[in-house]
């Protein structure tokens, strides 16, 4: 949009003209301000103008400067306060929760220890309840060795005695049967004698054939006395 200082001619520069002095110049003032005052006057109301909006957007800008920065600290206050409460928070669930985990771990070990003691009692009765039978056992086992022992010898013994008194009974039977035998022996020895001296005094009166049938009869007698020896 073209001025109107453009729309102002321009005054011809002139050689004869002399210099301007004082006076000149200030004639010079007031022709400006006859032909630009208005707008110079304008331009600066127009700057002032724009110089108050801009003070009033710098105080505003200020204002919500200072706003940004009341609300930046309160909320990095508030941040850091929620921060910390939750810091707290968590501190105090992590506490609790260790305290928890320490008081169950604690049972845990009190438990495991108890029923390892349980355990090594238990271990302990029953290995010495199990000496005890084995001692118990030893002894029922060496009483009845000696038992045994003691009845194998008795039984050894009436065994021996039981075998003694039947080999003297045997040993009397046989001796007993030998002096019958013996008798008997004698006996038909006597009987062969006197029936040989009667055969030989037959024979001498008989003659051949009365000798012979009493000799057959005399035989047959000492045969039937020897099946019965």
């Amino acid at each position: 949009m073209p001025s109107q200082l453009d729309s102002v001619p321009s005054q011809p520069n002139s050689q004869s003209n002399p210099p301007p002095n004082v006076s000149d110049g200030t004639k010079l003032d007031k022709i400006k301000d006859i032909l630009f005052g208005q707008q110079v006057r304008t331009y600066e109301q127009r700057f002032d103008t724009l110089e108050q909006r801009f003070e009033a957007l710098d105080q505003r800008f200020n204002t919500l400067d200072q706003r940004l920065s009341e609300d930046y600290t309160h909320l990095k206050t508030s941040f850091n306060q929620r921060l910390t409460a939750l810091e707290n928070r968590m501190m105090d669930r992590i506490e609790r929760i260790t305290e928890r985990l320490r008081a169950e771990e604690s049972s845990r070990v009190e438990a495991v220890t108890r029923l390892g003691q349980n355990l090594r009692q238990e271990i302990g009765d029953k290995a010495r309840s199990h000496d005890l039978q084995a001692v118990s056992l030893g002894e029922q086992v060496n009483q009845l060795n000696q038992d045994l022992r003691a009845e194998l010898r008795d039984e050894t013994l009436a065994l021996k005695d039981s075998l003694e008194q039947q080999i003297e009974e045997i040993l009397a039977n046989l001796e007993k049967e030998t002096l019958e035998r013996k008798r008997g022996a004698q006996v038909e020895r006597t009987k062969l004698s006197s029936l040989l001296g009667a055969l030989s005094q037959q024979l001498s009166s008989d003659g051949d054939d009365v000798g012979d049938d009493i000799a057959g009869h005399d035989i047959e007698k000492i045969g039937v006395s020897d099946d019965n020896q």
